[in-house]
């Protein structure tokens, strides 16, 4: 199916669900917060800006907060992000008392990772369609640019 206009005007791959779910797991569970980290490897999974900084957070200070202690999760994060600072304590004490088992919270951790390689693939594919479009040097020298990218891409 060609790429259309209504196509395009879904947005990109996410999932808000499963993002606030991982969040709230690694807060109510700080066990599992490598388990999480093993399968999200870095914040950029996440499509959420708050959701990024909230997770570099967790990252930072594993085992040194509880999970009815939301200050301790603020401050480092005031401290990774001074400009970005504004996550309420109400929003992090709203994702600690969602969270979820650990089986639920590795899905919805592969949810969150495989959503990112999805905006990747998006991305991707949107470079290529450029290059094909404004390239004057040939249908071959396009098609080796794409390959290289797809094979980066499916090496992520």
């Amino acid at each position: 199916m060609p790429v259309t206009i209504s196509n395009a005007q879904q947005g990109p791959p996410y999932s808000v669900h499963s993002e606030k779910m991982v969040l709230a797991s690694m807060i109510r569970n700080p066990s599992i917060i490598k388990l999480i980290h093993s399968i999200i490897p870095d914040a950029t999974a996440f499509y959420s800006s708050t959701n990024e900084r909230i997770f570099n957070a967790v990252i930072a200070v594993p085992g040194k907060f509880k999970p009815d202690d939301s200050r301790i999760l603020i401050e480092s994060i005031g401290e990774l992000d001074p400009p970005h600072s504004t996550i309420s304590t109400g929003t992090l004490l709203e994702l600690s008392r969602e969270g979820v088992d650990k089986k639920l919270a590795e899905e919805h951790a592969r949810i969150v990772a495989g959503k990112a390689k999805m905006r990747l693939l998006v991305e991707t594919v949107s470079d290529i369609l450029t290059d094909a479009y404004r390239s004057t040097d040939g249908f071959d020298a396009v098609l080796q640019r794409a390959r290289t990218k797809l094979d980066a891409l499916a090496k992520r």
